[in-house]
């Protein structure tokens, strides 16, 4: 059998799907979590992070068990001979700093400020660079190229420079430190433009008509899920392997 009979033959047989099958859309959400739900090590790396959660809410409970507060200095059982630091003991969990502080205290304390930092800086930053992004992918034209050499500005200058130097001129705070933070990562969520096979680099991609619908088709043939479903749904698929090759070429 010939290679143009074998293809045919593989189409044909894809097409003839069982009667009756329902064909099933599934939204991303779905598909990360049918992914997730399977995977080992994000089960692991998922309890981890609960379980600083939740140390870090229940700071306040450790503190009261133990009897230390996060600033609080025992200086006749926090210190040994020599004004040193003690090891970790029945007392102090994880020893004591060279002040004599209760290191276990201090460190679920310290948990509380960084997630709050780290979730509200990501949140600015996601913001910003989906708004960036949208608007650059959307708009294109002059605006894109403007947004483009804003955040080629921004790469070019440290971002430890910029924080030390704002610090120094409005004063130290948590909440400065999350707006430096978030505003200026921007650029790392900040989406670029997709490329359409035949349009030349410098021009927007736009996606067809027959593709706007962002469900994911799971039946393996086309025409029916064409037919049953609209072009979108199998479209979607086929641009966006289509645009990742394109991608891959060009490089």
């Amino acid at each position: 059998m010939t290679g143009p009979e074998t293809a045919a033959e593989t189409a044909r047989a894809a097409d003839a799907e069982p009667a009756g099958k329902k064909i099933e859309g599934r939204s991303p959400w779905r598909l990360a979590y049918e992914r997730l739900r399977n995977d080992r090590t994000a089960k692991i790396a998922a309890g981890t992070i609960l379980v600083i959660v939740l140390l870090a809410i229940c700071a306040p409970v450790f503190a009261a068990i133990t009897g230390h507060g996060p600033d609080q200095q025992f200086i006749n059982i926090g210190e040994n001979a020599n004004g040193g630091p003690v090891p970790p003991n029945g007392t102090f969990w994880f020893g004591t700093d060279s002040n004599g502080r209760d290191l276990f205290v201090r460190v679920l304390y310290g948990a509380r400020v960084s997630l709050l930092v780290g979730v509200l800086a990501t949140a600015i930053s996601v913001a910003l660079g989906v708004v960036f992004g949208l608007a650059a992918g959307y708009i294109g034209g002059l605006v894109d190229s403007l947004i483009a050499r804003v955040i080629d500005v921004m790469l070019s200058i440290p971002l430890l420079l910029i924080a030390i130097s704002v610090a120094y001129i409005w004063g130290p705070s948590i909440w400065l430190v999350i707006v430096i933070v978030g505003a200026l990562s921007f650029t790392s969520p900040a989406p670029g433009r997709a490329r359409w096979p035949g349009r030349s680099r410098a021009g927007s991609a736009r996606r067809p008509a027959s593709c706007r619908s962002s469900m994911i088709c799971t039946s393996t043939s086309r025409s029916t899920c064409n037919t049953a479903t609209g072009r979108g749904m199998c479209c979607t698929a086929t641009w966006a392997m289509t645009t990742t090759r394109a991608s891959r070429s060009s490089r």
